[in-house]
């Protein structure tokens, strides 16, 4: 696994839909896709982003991974999460917002 895709989100499941299907429909553009894994972490939403993101991707890609967290935490925290926690499998790390639209291409460009 060459690049692991992180985004943490809380309470923004609209948006973190949008960057999720953004981010998938890019990887699956690239043709050894095999070599990334995004992980979306939910971080305690009261707002039922996890379940949102499940309903609303219609067929979850092998290559993704929807977290719920059992409470909420600092951004700094999360992102120790990702790191350690996940057991990330890729070489390098990316970890993004769900709230930052990623241009056209951009996955492919960094990979």
């Amino acid at each position: 696994m060459l690049l692991s895709i992180c985004m943490p989100t809380y309470n923004r499941k609209e948006r973190a839909l949008a960057q999720a299907i953004n981010i998938i429909s890019q990887i699956q553009t690239i043709d050894n896709n095999n070599e990334i894994e995004f992980i979306i972490s939910d971080n305690a939403s009261t707002d039922y982003t996890n379940q949102y993101l499940i309903d609303n991707i219609s067929i979850i890609p092998s290559f993704v991974k929807i977290i719920r967290q059992d409470k909420n935490s600092s951004a700094d925290r999360k992102i120790v999460n990702f790191l350690f926690n996940f057991l990330l499998k890729g070489e390098y790390v990316w970890i993004i917002g769900d709230d930052d639209l990623l241009n056209e291409g951009a996955v492919k460009s960094l990979f």
